[in-house]
């Protein structure tokens, strides 16, 4: 964005030095931070249910309209979709929004994979020190 100043009977263009998209990128990261926050107190605190031992919420991913968030989780993605509205009614009542995103949970499988890989090494580590 441009920004025309008048000094001493001239004109100057000046560039502003911070633009709206890193400004909104900045706040969609901290939104991200905020709903990944809330949804891992909410599964903590207040979601009882066997089927989600051991499940972790990994990241969240926001779109820039805050209209959806994919949930990035290590398993259980069918168990918590279930639970949505309770995840959904936690961040309406604790963060400030106009909106609540819609929230998908999806598995992320690069965190299976880089698992497997830790698993791996440690069996090459084992068979190597014999």
């Amino acid at each position: 964005m441009n920004v025309r100043v008048k000094k001493n009977s001239q004109l100057f263009t000046m560039e502003k030095s911070m633009n709206s998209s890193s400004v909104a990128g900045a706040r969609i990261e901290r939104v991200n931070a905020d709903i990944l926050r809330v949804l891992t107190i909410t599964l903590r605190q207040k979601i009882d249910n066997a089927d989600l031992s051991g499940v972790s919420i990994l990241r969240v991913e926001t779109s820039s309209n805050l209209d959806n968030a994919k949930v990035f989780v290590n398993r259980g993605a069918d168990v918590l979709a279930k639970v949505n509205g309770i995840f959904r009614n936690e961040i309406a009542r604790t963060l400030n929004l106009r909106r609540v995103p819609l929230l998908r949970f999806i598995v992320d499988e690069g965190q299976k994979n880089a698992d497997r890989v830790e698993e791996l090494l440690g069996e090459i580590h084992k068979t190597g020190s014999k």
